[in-house]
Protein backbone atom coordinates (compact mmCIF):
# COMPACT_ATOMS: atom_id res chain seq x y z
CA UNK A 1 0.00 0.00 0.00
CA UNK A 2 2.88 2.48 0.00
CA UNK A 3 3.04 2.79 -3.13
CA UNK A 4 -0.38 4.10 -3.55
CA UNK A 5 -0.60 7.98 -4.07
CA UNK A 6 -1.84 8.83 -0.53
CA UNK A 7 -3.38 12.36 -0.42
CA UNK A 8 -5.30 13.90 2.88
CA UNK A 9 -8.63 14.01 3.10
CA UNK A 10 -9.43 15.27 6.83
CA UNK A 11 -7.17 15.26 9.76
CA UNK A 12 -5.99 11.72 10.50
CA UNK A 13 -7.48 10.44 7.19
CA UNK A 14 -5.60 9.78 3.98
CA UNK A 15 -7.65 8.26 0.85
CA UNK A 16 -5.65 6.91 -2.91
CA UNK A 17 -7.13 6.29 -6.25
CA UNK A 18 -6.53 2.86 -7.38
CA UNK A 19 -8.83 3.45 -10.48
CA UNK A 20 -11.07 6.15 -12.29
CA UNK A 21 -11.45 9.71 -10.88
CA UNK A 22 -14.35 9.67 -7.81
CA UNK A 23 -14.69 13.77 -8.91
CA UNK A 24 -16.51 12.52 -12.57
CA UNK A 25 -19.17 9.99 -13.98
CA UNK A 26 -17.88 6.60 -14.06
CA UNK A 27 -16.25 3.44 -12.13
CA UNK A 28 -14.25 4.45 -9.63
CA UNK A 29 -12.32 2.22 -6.62
CA UNK A 30 -10.53 4.04 -3.88
CA UNK A 31 -8.90 3.30 -0.40
CA UNK A 32 -8.93 5.53 3.03
CA UNK A 33 -6.68 4.86 6.00
CA UNK A 34 -7.04 6.35 9.20
CA UNK A 35 -3.91 7.39 11.97
CA UNK A 36 -6.29 7.77 14.46
CA UNK A 37 -9.57 7.07 15.78
CA UNK A 38 -12.13 8.96 14.20
CA UNK A 39 -16.06 9.13 13.14
CA UNK A 40 -17.76 10.48 9.46
CA UNK A 41 -21.27 12.38 10.77
CA UNK A 42 -24.55 11.59 9.25
CA UNK A 43 -24.44 11.59 5.34
CA UNK A 44 -25.71 10.08 2.02
CA UNK A 45 -24.74 9.54 -1.52
CA UNK A 46 -25.96 9.66 -4.57
CA UNK A 47 -25.05 6.41 -6.22
CA UNK A 48 -24.36 3.18 -4.34
CA UNK A 49 -21.55 2.74 -2.01
CA UNK A 50 -19.40 -0.49 -2.14
CA UNK A 51 -17.32 -1.04 0.80
CA UNK A 52 -14.81 -3.36 1.72
CA UNK A 53 -13.07 -3.43 5.25
CA UNK A 54 -8.89 -4.44 4.14
CA UNK A 55 -8.20 -3.96 8.15
CA UNK A 56 -8.53 -2.27 11.36
CA UNK A 57 -12.07 -1.81 13.49
CA UNK A 58 -15.14 0.21 11.78
CA UNK A 59 -18.21 0.27 11.93
CA UNK A 60 -21.44 1.84 10.10
CA UNK A 61 -24.32 2.31 10.95
CA UNK A 62 -27.21 2.24 8.21
CA UNK A 63 -30.54 4.02 8.56
CA UNK A 64 -30.20 3.96 12.64
CA UNK A 65 -28.63 0.34 12.13
CA UNK A 66 -24.94 0.08 13.71
CA UNK A 67 -22.94 -2.62 12.59
CA UNK A 68 -19.04 -3.92 13.46
CA UNK A 69 -17.49 -4.80 10.22
CA UNK A 70 -14.35 -6.93 10.61
CA UNK A 71 -10.90 -7.15 8.14
CA UNK A 72 -12.40 -9.05 4.85
CA UNK A 73 -16.00 -7.59 5.07
CA UNK A 74 -18.02 -6.41 2.54
CA UNK A 75 -21.12 -4.41 2.80
CA UNK A 76 -23.43 -2.20 -0.23
CA UNK A 77 -24.59 1.23 1.51
CA UNK A 78 -27.65 2.20 -1.37
CA UNK A 79 -27.82 5.18 -2.54
CA UNK A 80 -30.15 7.85 -0.57
CA UNK A 81 -29.30 5.55 2.59
CA UNK A 82 -28.23 7.87 5.56
CA UNK A 83 -25.35 6.31 7.28
CA UNK A 84 -22.43 7.61 9.87
CA UNK A 85 -19.13 5.83 10.15
CA UNK A 86 -16.47 4.97 12.77
CA UNK A 87 -13.06 4.05 12.04
CA UNK A 88 -10.41 3.26 14.57
CA UNK A 89 -6.48 3.79 14.32
CA UNK A 90 -5.30 2.24 11.62
CA UNK A 91 -8.33 1.22 9.51
CA UNK A 92 -8.18 0.60 5.77
CA UNK A 93 -11.12 0.07 3.72
CA UNK A 94 -11.81 0.49 0.25
CA UNK A 95 -14.66 2.17 -2.08
CA UNK A 96 -15.83 1.38 -4.80
CA UNK A 97 -19.27 3.02 -7.20
CA UNK A 98 -20.16 5.27 -9.48
CA UNK A 99 -18.93 8.69 -9.79
CA UNK A 100 -19.04 11.38 -8.92
CA UNK A 101 -18.50 10.48 -5.39
CA UNK A 102 -19.66 13.21 -3.30
CA UNK A 103 -20.92 12.92 0.68
CA UNK A 104 -24.26 14.99 1.26
CA UNK A 105 -24.28 15.61 4.71
CA UNK A 106 -27.72 15.30 6.70
CA UNK A 107 -26.75 18.50 8.99
CA UNK A 108 -25.11 20.16 6.61
CA UNK A 109 -21.35 20.07 8.13
CA UNK A 110 -18.75 18.21 6.46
Amino acid sequence: MESLAWQPVAEGAERAVLYGDPTHAGSFVMRFRTVREMSVPLHWHRHDEHITVLSGPFSLSVNGARNELESGAYVVIPAGAHHCTWYGQGTVIQVSGIGPFESIYVDAQP
